[in-house]
């Protein structure tokens, strides 16, 4: 199954590590994910840049990654988010058309 990353909601950043990571999810937003092991693989490199920008603003309080799903009408929505920070959601392509 093919997925879309897109963010749904940035907010003001508390700190340079907030606006690191909101840097980092700009340069990621609008992004297909190809498979199942894509999506995994993308949530994956979000935990290890939130890793690394926490060991980078060690005065700034730790930051940490959090996922729910969306149960709607034949499809399910991945969301993750730093609380207070920004919210992705992760969208099940429906249908693989392009449009000439």
């Amino acid at each position: 199954m093919k997925y879309f990353a897109k963010i749904a909601n940035l907010n003001m950043p508390k700190n340079k590590a907030h606006q690191a990571l909101q840097d980092y999810a700009i340069s990621i937003d609008n992004t297909l994910l190809i498979s199942d092991h894509a999506k995994d693989q993308f949530i994956t490199k979000i935990n290890i840049k939130i890793s690394e920008i926490n060991q980078e603003y060690t005065r700034c309080q730790d930051i940490s990654l959090s996922g729910w799903n969306h149960f709607t009408i034949s499809k399910e929505d991945i969301s993750i988010g730093v609380h207070g920070n920004f919210y992705m959601i992760i969208y099940p392509v429906k249908n693989d058309t392009t449009i000439n």
